[in-house]
């Protein structure tokens, strides 16, 4: 189309985004088990929720011995996530279970990270059960053996 010098016309534009996906980063999540003591039984596996603030949500299993947890969680970059708490009461006494992201200083906090572009972060639960003794704990009144519970009690 042509259009003459001083002559006006109306052009409406559509601009067709929907096939363009957001930019996306991942989470792992991991465990590592500090060697426990004998009488004390670790599941298999641990669950754990990790949930964005731009709506991802996923249940991690993470293997019970330690090592890296399935799925890989992906969202949207810029998202704020973090790992959903289940009680620690349910920990035998000495149990101690502490968080790393990216290989950096345990913490005791439960950590809220960024997710960025194309990166993978990884927050690292170390349970730390060498402080747990059967013959200490008690657990419905009597002595013995020490079952962690499988759900993230960090």
């Amino acid at each position: 189309m042509t259009v003459g010098s001083g002559d006006g016309v109306e052009v409406t534009i559509t601009n067709e985004f929907s096939n363009d996906l957001p930019a996306t980063g991942t989470l792992q999540v991991e465990r590592t088990l500090v060697l426990h003591g004998p009488g004390i039984v670790i599941p298999e596996h641990f669950f754990i929720p990790v949930r964005c603030d731009d709506g991802t949500a996923a249940t991690v299993v993470v293997p019970g011995a330690g090592g890296p947890g399935s799925p890989t969680v992906t969202a949207t970059v810029g998202a704020l996530c973090s790992l959903e708490e289940f009680g620690s009461a349910q920990l035998p006494a000495g149990w101690i279970v502490s968080l790393s992201v990216n290989g950096g200083p345990p913490s005791s906090e439960l950590p809220a990270v960024e997710v960025l572009q194309g990166q993978t972060v990884t927050i690292t639960v170390i349970n730390d059960a060498a402080g747990v003794s059967a013959e200490n704990v008690t657990r419905n009144g009597e002595t013995g053996a020490v079952t962690a519970q499988p759900r993230f009690t960090g």
